[in-house]
């Protein structure tokens, strides 16, 4: 019976290291809201972890009002060209975005999360 070789060992180790990673680091992505007229809610998140916040950050352009937030905690509202981060403390594994149309007309938003 063979021994475990160094490589096999190394190789091991380095993807353990990678699932740590994965499983503990942060998580992110993003929405895209192109029909300004109707409510939206997306629910993002995921693995188990331990979790401390967020950081949400909004972009884009809108004729007239509009309103994101999340599960309905610091409502943020936004109109013209927009480029905006704020940061909540959050300790769950998911939570939800919600748009909400105000008096805009057209455009278009980008909303991106990290979830540390």
């Amino acid at each position: 019976m063979k021994h475990p070789t160094w490589r096999f060992i190394i190789v091991a180790a380095i993807l353990g290291v990678l699932a740590v990673i994965w499983w503990f680091g942060p998580r992110f992505g993003k929405v895209r809201i192109e029909d300004l007229a109707t409510p939206q809610r997306f629910t993002v998140g995921g693995r188990s972890s331990a979790r401390s916040g967020i950081t949400i950050h909004v972009e884009g352009r809108i004729d007239g009002t509009a309103y994101v937030f999340v599960n309905a905690y610091q409502k943020e509202e936004f109109s013209g060209n927009v480029d905006r981060e704020f940061y909540s403390d959050w300790f769950e594994n998911e939570f939800t975005i919600v748009f909400e149309p105000g008096t805009a007309i057209r455009g278009e938003l980008e909303v991106s999360y990290v979830i540390h």
